[in-house]
């Protein structure tokens, strides 16, 4: 089937990596392991300019900003960080 947005489509598929991408984080983050929560904030980071949406790009990026001044010493607190963002992009 095709689209007749392709760019939708593509905004979709980032969304939708980038999910997938923040959950990994989210886990990495409950598991204290600071160092797998920083690759994936880099891998969203990449992925942000991907994005149609700008303020939902701007809150992405206050969000990794967020996170990793948190993540070494409030794990917990990253992990909440990384949830919202997940849901901000799924639009919930």
């Amino acid at each position: 089937m095709t689209s007749d947005r392709p760019d939708d489509e593509d905004g979709e598929r980032a969304e939708a990596a980038l999910g997938r991408v923040l959950i990994e984080a989210s886990d990495r983050a409950r598991e204290r392991d600071a160092g797998g929560v920083r690759e994936r904030i880099d891998r969203v980071e990449r992925r942000i300019d991907d994005l149609d949406d700008e303020e939902l790009a701007a809150r992405l990026r206050h969000g990794c900003g967020a996170v990793r001044r948190v993540v070494d010493d409030e794990p917990l607190v990253a992990a909440a960080y990384l949830d919202a963002m997940r849901r901000r992009v799924a639009g919930e």
